[in-house]
């Protein structure tokens, strides 16, 4: 079952774990709340009255494009479907808004993909698109197969041979 988050404020800790386990950096249940109060869609999912997932979007362009941020599942229920039917739910209702496009950065700061391998400066980008690979179960192909488009990589992003990964889809 799907919560609006904004109206369910009472969730923050819960979200604060996940985040924190997720993303392997403390957020605080204030951090949490002020990201809420930010978003623009606060979507969480309950099974058996717990949170296990939560999406949110961002405001990124004027009203027509938004940052998907974050996406989250608890680890004891990730990859059987829980983030496809929240990213579908969290589509569903930014369309019903008139949002035109999603974006997000899905980081590479654990060597998942083997992107952390090119030389960007002496590389061109279209080359590095067709030669992404996915090492050890980055998330990227997640939002592929969910009909998500790589839009750029911006390299040492988060340090040295640690880029961001930016995906972009219409919902139009």
């Amino acid at each position: 079952m799907f919560i609006n988050i904004k109206e369910n404020i009472n969730y923050a800790k819960d979200i604060s774990i996940m985040m924190t386990e997720a993303f392997n950096s403390f957020y605080s249940i204030d951090d949490v709340i002020e990201l809420i109060n930010k978003s623009f869609i606060s979507l969480g999912y309950i099974k058996n009255n717990i949170l296990i997932g939560y999406a949110g979007l961002l405001y990124m362009y004027s009203n027509i494009t938004f940052e998907l941020h974050p996406l989250i599942v608890k680890s004891l229920y990730r990859n059987i479907g829980i983030g496809s039917k929240l990213l579908k739910e969290i589509e569903r209702e930014a369309k019903l808004k008139n949002v035109l496009n999603i974006m997000l950065g899905s980081d590479d700061e654990y060597f998942k993909t083997n992107l952390h391998q090119f030389d960007f400066n002496n590389t061109s980008m279209s080359y590095i698109f067709d030669n992404i690979k996915n090492i050890n179960n980055h998330p990227y192909e997640f939002y592929q197969k969910n009909g998500y488009k790589i839009a750029g990589i911006f390299p040492d992003a988060n340090g040295i041979g640690k880029p961001d990964i930016w995906l972009w889809k219409q919902l139009v």
